[in-house]
């Protein structure tokens, strides 16, 4: 708790983030967690986090998580975006034991770097305008725009 929920204050962070996604499959979900990490991850970070595993959130804390206007530079992501609001840190650490309690339950297909730089890639081979506009404007843009690319250039080598 004290890396994920920690604020840089030192306080607990009472308003956990977390991203609401909805699909009619499994299949489709996963490409919709994808989206929104990869979405995520590069506006708020400058490379691709190791590997995430989405864990579903749904009915872990009463209530539910609020919409709250995210702060990445997509707009899919900021329109998923919501908002626990807990009143203690006790609050917090039930919150986060009800979910590592049903853990296998909750814990969704992880999401990997490498994916998430395929998807980047192919958004910009279809000429996406928020990441072709991120690549450009953003300041994680060039750095994820040399990682894409290098991705790129792993990839090809693998298909030979």
């Amino acid at each position: 708790m004290k890396f994920e929920f920690k604020q840089k204050n030192g306080e607990w962070d009472l308003k956990p983030s977390v991203y609401e996604i909805e699909a009619e499959t499994r299949a489709e979900l996963h490409q919709l967690l994808l989206r929104v990490y990869s979405e995520h991850s590069a506006s708020l970070l400058e490379r691709p986090p190791r590997g995430c595993s989405p864990i579903n959130t749904e009915g872990a804390h009463d209530p539910s998580p609020t919409t709250s206007p995210g702060s990445t530079f997509f707009s899919f992501a900021n329109s998923c975006h919501r908002e626990f609001a807990l009143g203690s840190a006790d609050e917090l650490q039930r919150l986060v034991a009800c979910l590592l309690s049903e853990y296998t339950i909750r814990c969704q297909r992880m999401v990997n770097p490498s994916d998430m730089l395929a998807y980047a890639s192919g958004q910009l081979d279809k000429k996406d305008r928020e990441w072709l506009d991120f690549i450009q404007t953003h300041p994680n843009g060039s750095k994820w725009s040399k990682r894409i690319e290098k991705h790129r250039k792993q990839t090809l080598e693998s298909q030979k």
